[in-house]
């Protein structure tokens, strides 16, 4: 899965595992940071509806389209964009040190088991 997103991450696009020639590309925005979020919440945008949803209790989530909220919630992540490295289609040596490093954690969590 880390060699798929990997491959995502430097095509740029979206796509089935193992068929990065896709037609049906979908953009891919891949940023890293070394700040910690610890939630799961999704912001979404389609046809100029915005809706924020919220992980609740594992398996439940809850849904706003309580404006203030959600512009707030996008102002936020927009922040947080701003103080991330794009790594997808750039930044090669930024993203090849995040996966290298992604995978070391992984290695050593493995051994623990």
């Amino acid at each position: 899965m880390v060699n798929h997103i990997e491959l995502q991450a430097e095509f740029g696009f979206k796509f089935p595992d193992g068929k990065p020639a896709s037609e049906n590309r979908i953009k891919y925005g891949f940023y890293i940071n070394e700040f910690f979020l610890g939630d799961n919440t999704t912001l979404v945008e389609v046809d100029g509806t915005r809706l924020v949803f919220i992980d609740h209790n594992v398996i439940n989530y809850m849904m706003t389209r309580n404006t203030e909220f959600i512009n707030y919630t996008f102002d936020t992540l927009r922040i947080l964009l701003k103080k991330s490295t794009l790594v997808s289609e750039t930044s090669e040596k930024d993203r090849q040190l995040f996966f290298h490093n992604l995978r070391e954690r992984i290695h050593e969590k493995r051994k623990l088991l």
